[in-house]
Formats: C-alpha cells, sequence, structure tokens
C-alpha cells in the first residue's frame, strides 16, 4: 500500500472519528456539567487523542518513543517544546494532564473540535495584538499553573519543518521568571513522520524527549530562553542521530 493511500485512510478515519466522537463528547459534557469534575472531562475529551493516535499508527506505519518521563517534576511548571507538527499538539494532552495550552483563538472557532478544545480550558491569544496577548498570558499562565495545569508553549510560534530553525520568543519565559515557576523542555523530531502543512505521512519512528527542569530563579527571561532553546537544539540533533 502505499504512502498516498495510507495518508487518505488516515485522514478519512481521523475527520470521521472527530465528527462522531466529537458531538456525543460535547453532549456528554454539557448535560454533565454540575457534577463532572474538570479532571475527568480533561480525561474525556483528551481520549480522542489516544485512539487517533492508534490509527496514526496502524494506518501509518508511525511509532512512538518516549524519553524522560522521569524528569517531570511533580508540580505543574511551564513546558516549552518545539514546533515541527500537529502530532505534538495532540501527543502531549496525553502526557500533560491536565494542561493549559497557549493557542490561537481562531481555532476556538472550528465547529466540534474547537468546541472541545474551549472545555479544556486553553489560553486562547490574538497573534494579531502582540502586546495584548503578552498582557494576557502574564494573567492567565500562571493562574493555570497555580490551579493545577501544566502551562503548554511552542516558543517557535508556528510549526517548522524538519531540519529548519525558528528563534524562541521569551513571552512564556517571563511568567517563569517573574513568578519562580520551573521549566521544563521537550524536543521531539514528529515533523520526520507528519511533516507541517503536508499530507503524506512518512512511516518511522517519531521520538519525544522530555528534558531536566531549567530553574527561573535569578535569571532573565531572555536567558533563560536561550538556555532552553539550546537545550532543546543539542537534544533534536541527538534524536536525529
Amino acid at each position: 500500500m502505499n504512502l498516498f493511500l495510507r495518508s487518505l485512510l488516515f485522514s478519512i478515519f481521523y475527520q470521521t472519528y472527530t465528527l462522531l466522537f466529537g458531538p456525543i463528547c460535547l453532549f456528554i459534557c454539557l448535560i454533565s456539567w454540575p457534577w463532572m469534575p474538570f479532571k475527568m472531562r480533561f480525561s474525556l475529551i483528551t481520549s480522542w487523542v489516544s485512539v487517533i493516535m492508534k490509527a496514526l499508527s496502524f494506518f501509518c506505519h508511525i511509532e512512538f518513543e518516549i524519553k524522560g518521563l522521569e524528569n517531570i517534576p511533580a508540580k505543574p511548571c511551564v513546558i516549552m517544546s518545539n514546533h515541527q507538527s500537529t502530532w505534538e499538539t495532540l501527543y502531549s494532552y496525553l502526557i500533560f494532564k491536565p494542561q493549559a495550552t497557549v493557542l490561537k483563538r481562531e481555532l476556538l472557532w472550528i465547529p466540534i473540535f474547537g468546541w472541545a478544545l474551549l472545555l479544556l480550558r486553553p489560553i486562547a491569544i490574538n497573534r494579531s495584538k502582540k502586546q495584548q496577548a503578552l498582557k494576557e498570558l502574564m494573567i492567565k499562565a500562571p493562574a493555570a499553573i497555580n490551579n493545577g495545569f501544566w502551562y503548554m508553549v511552542y516558543p517557535e510560534g508556528t510549526r517548522v519543518s524538519l531540519g529548519e530553525q525558528k528563534e524562541f520568543a521569551s513571552g512564556s519565559s517571563l511568567v517563569a521568571c517573574k513568578h519562580g515557576f520551573d521549566v521544563l523542555p521537550v524536543a521531539h523530531n514528529a515533523g520526520r513522520c507528519w511533516p507541517a502543512h503536508r499530507f503524506i505521512k512518512q512511516p518511522g519512528k517519531i521520538t519525544l524527549s522530555i528534558g531536566p527542569v531549567f530553574s527561573s530563579k535569578g535569571k532573565k527571561a531572555k536567558d533563560l530562553t536561550k538556555e532552553v532553546e539550546n537545550w532543546i537544539r543539542a537534544e533534536q540533533n541527538l534524536i536525529n542521530g
């Protein structure tokens, strides 16, 4: 079976399952809102991800390797990851529960998918208004962490093709430094199998590596960002061989 056909079958499953699961999940969440704890609602909605990952493996012959789970601290913190694909934005929900992810507010306007995202309490920002977005982050991100959420951010700001690099923004490091939060770096090579802005999925293995925690104490935001970025770049090189 060729790559196009495998990718097509996965895409059909992805869209069909989302259209079937989404309304049912939303209905259950709405009718049970008064008594369903948020963590239970989070697990219900993100169970969709588990099925999608199994379908990705089945149709496209993509395996996953997760390294460094022992580095995850007991308390939620800021998580910074490189951004190459849709894959990491989905899979991270299976590792860090619950999490508040920074995302474009336009994503919440997508029928079914966006509505489900809204129930997960993301930090939706207007990227066209950078100053306003930063002010919102400085308020919402600390509140999320203090309420037991992992704060997930992709400081490159957009998906970057495999082999390319985009400088990390320091907004989330500013949050960490101002409030004394640790930063957990995450590196991966998801773009190798699920390239950004491409339909064809390549068979192979996606490796995601979770690094050691970086303390923000006594550091400037730009310096902390550079430390984390350097670790992620070095780890990417190791993953890519």
